[in-house]
């Protein structure tokens, strides 16, 4: 029996909608993300939300950088991953996209001359992206969760066992669209497990 949204929503529409449909939003909001990061690089370097002395001379990066980006993350697969399956490795993806791009504003500021360029703009540039990207995909990744759980009609299950093997059966029913787990139950007294989750 296929399961289905209580109502109909938004969220319905974001839960049925096709793969590159999803592809193109996460896209688009890296093109935010990374522009945002650099002035955010910049205004955490200078205590000051508009720098100008120091924007305007490299202002060209902040077209050229979400552009190399989003092309450095297309070549490390970041827009292949599964967003409800997303872990540590895309965040590990999202870091070593981050510390190429990073290197890559380095040295274009170094051959075009870009003057006055502080030396930690791409340090902060490279952690502020990482939580900006990395974190939006986070983001996704729990909102597609609790949709999971809240919106659409699910079998409640039982398991029966609270061990290893009961818990990684939880783990693998929370990424499901037709079962939910409800709570464990066991008849071994040194357990102590009668338990409901929801």
């Amino acid at each position: 029996m296929k399961s289905t949204l209580k109502n109909t929503s938004l969220h319905q529409r974001l839960m049925s909608m096709q793969r590159n449909r999803k592809r193109l939003i996460m896209l688009a909001a890296d093109l935010v993300a990374m522009p945002l990061a650099l002035w955010s690089a910049y205004a955490l370097r200078f205590a000051d939300l508009w720098p100008e002395t120091y924007l305007y001379p490299a202002a060209w990066l902040f077209v050229v950088v979400p552009a190399a980006g989003v092309l450095i993350f297309i070549k490390l697969g970041l827009y292949r991953a599964v967003v409800r399956y997303m872990g540590a490795q895309a965040i590990w993806t999202v870091a070593t996209g981050v510390f190429i791009l990073s290197l890559m504003l380095w040295a274009a500021a170094y051959v075009f001359q870009i003057y006055p360029f502080p030396r930690s703009i791409p340090i902060n540039f490279a952690l502020v992206a990482i939580v900006y990207v990395g974190g939006s995909r986070l983001l996704m990744r729990s909102y597609y969760h609790w949709l999971l759980n809240r919106f659409l009609n699910k079998t409640s299950v039982l398991i029966y066992g609270a061990g290893g093997s009961g818990v990684q059966l939880a783990k693998a029913l929370a990424g499901s669209q037709e079962l939910s787990c409800v709570g464990f139950l066991d008849d071994d007294e040194a357990s102590g497990v009668a338990l409901l989750l929801d």
